[in-house]
């Protein structure tokens, strides 16, 4: 049986919307949030027939493409209609203490449509609320988000989701294609395998888990895990960048996963990091001042040392500790410490990582992207081109082609070799 992505996305998301559905509107609000979530990795379901009236001439991707925004045009014209600002007043996605994090300003709503300046295709969104006992403020119990985009030259459309119910986030992403290949990917964070690790009762499910299938060439079938997506884009950065940053990107939401902490990126690049000269002075008396016999003296140098923050830090990452006292050692490794977010050892491995590099070159501070790129030409041998100073839009085009040319292979081709 062949699979279409419209299929897969349906069998995804039509499990919370009907029931959803099927609740009255008063169990709706009293339904408990620990509900059984729709399971990850859903079986394919088969595809509706596409109704063509002339069997011998095959329907073109354009006429394809038309019916289908027609249709859905007309799926969403008596619904109720919601007018934003921007994509992140109706879904926006973070990073919180390294766990994905959903967003929305929607109250509860039943299915609506949605229309968002530069989003294209057709849009819809729904919620649903719960009041838990003794409380009077409602929590979200369940939550979907659907884009449909007709622009993608290659397919008719790209079926873009978010959906939370029971703990359980999950993006989806799928192609509706003429020849109706399968382009599906999953990725799901489930807050419940926390809780069922936290009870040790069996192996719990993994806390993320990435998903995806691709049929046609080349064929790709694979499924990766994770503590939390921090690691997962850690463990598997190709993998991320291929199947997940669209998600992202179709979201508005570019460079989520991708964007390095300035500490770590400073951390690895150290060597490199030229301070001003009013900073070196200024650190050199603050270190005297750590010696100081009196401690409010010391107390205060350490504040001060705080408020210069990472430029400090990377001053006395380098500074010989020769002729200080072990209380001066002992406060300027405890300052440093709290910029030092990986071993030594780690930030010399990632110094020579092309998938590190190149997230680097998401980074806000010009100087990191600067460094990236000289350090990603010493990896790879080659005069890589980039432009540091390009807007954000610019650079995060530029990367992805740069990824495909000179980042490392993913780990699932990889293994195989």
């Amino acid at each position: 049986m062949k699979l279409t992505p419209r299929a897969i996305l349906l069998r995804v998301t039509l499990p919370v919307l009907l029931g959803a559905v099927a609740l009255p509107a008063a169990a709706q609000e009293a339904t408990p949030a620990t509900a059984t979530s729709p399971a990850p990795a859903p079986a394919p379901a088969p595809a509706p027939a596409r109704h063509n009236p002339d069997p011998n001439k095959p329907v073109t991707l354009a006429e394809a493409k038309a019916k289908e925004q027609e249709q859905a045009i007309a799926d969403t014209a008596g619904l109720p209609s919601i007018t934003a600002k921007r994509i992140e007043d109706i879904v926006k996605l973070s990073i919180k203490d390294k766990q994905l994090k959903l967003d929305t300003s929607v109250t509860t709503t039943e299915e609506s449509s949605v229309r968002v300046p530069g989003l294209p295709g057709v849009s819809k969104v729904r919620r649903m609320n719960t009041t838990e006992p003794g409380r009077t403020e409602t929590a979200m119990i369940q939550f979907n988000f659907e884009n449909r985009d007709y622009t993608i030259p290659h397919a008719i459309a790209q079926y873009t989701s978010v959906s939370f119910a029971a703990g359980q986030l999950t993006v989806a992403q799928a192609w509706e294609t003429v020849d109706e290949n399968v382009y599906h990917v999953q990725l799901i964070q489930n807050a419940r395998a926390r809780a069922q690790a936290a009870d040790a009762e069996g192996d719990p499910d993994p806390l993320v888990t990435l998903y995806v299938q691709q049929t046609g060439t080349p064929e790709v079938n694979f499924r990766l895990t994770a503590d939390n997506v921090v690691e997962l884009r850690r463990k598997h950065p190709a993998e991320v960048s291929k199947y997940v940053d669209p998600m992202f990107r179709a979201l508005r939401q570019e460079g989520l996963l991708a964007r390095v902490d300035p500490r770590l990126a400073w951390q690895v690049f150290a060597d490199a990091y030229a301070p001003e000269a009013p900073v070196v002075a200024r650190v050199g008396e603050l270190v005297k001042q750590l010696g100081a016999a009196e401690f409010p003296q010391r107390e205060a140098a350490s504040r001060q040392l705080a408020q210069l923050g990472q430029p400090a830090a990377l001053v006395l990452m380098r500074q010989d500790r020769k002729g200080l006292s072990e209380e001066q050692v002992s406060q300027i490794d405890a300052f440093v410490a709290t910029f030092r977010t990986v071993s030594d050892a780690e930030a010399d491995r990632l110094r020579q990582d092309r998938d590190f590099l190149l997230d680097c070159l998401y980074a806000d501070e010009e100087p990191i992207r600067a460094r990236a790129l000289a350090e990603l030409r010493k990896v790879t041998g080659k005069q890589v081109q980039f432009e540091v100073a390009a807007d954000p839009e610019q650079r995060l085009a530029a990367i992805a082609k740069l990824r495909e040319e000179v980042g490392a292979p993913p780990a699932t081709q990889r293994s195989r070799r």
